[in-house]
């Protein structure tokens, strides 16, 4: 039996997600009802990402950017508030 969360009321940031551990997070993240942010330096895998999110009814936003740049992940996570309304 699988556990299923409900997540509907948060907005999730994951680094690293346009592919692997960091992608299945994600979309594990999004098939529980959250709002995730999705982060990555590599931006085809990234949308990539988003698209299959949303294809499936999830709501998730994309940012292509290089997380070891202190300023600009601030900037993608503030933008991810702004576009959600919140961040968890």
């Amino acid at each position: 039996m699988a556990i299923q969360h409900d997540l509907s009321e948060q907005t999730i940031l994951v680094t690293g997600a346009g592919r692997g551990l960091g992608r299945s997070a994600a979309e594990k993240l999004a098939s529980c009802g959250a709002t995730v942010g999705l982060m990555d330096i590599d931006g085809e895998n990234c949308n990539s990402a988003v698209a299959g999110i949303r294809a499936a009814g999830g709501k998730a936003f994309a940012y292509v950017v290089d997380v070891s740049n202190r300023a600009a992940f601030m900037e993608s996570a503030a933008k991810l508030a702004r576009e959600s309304g919140r961040m968890d």
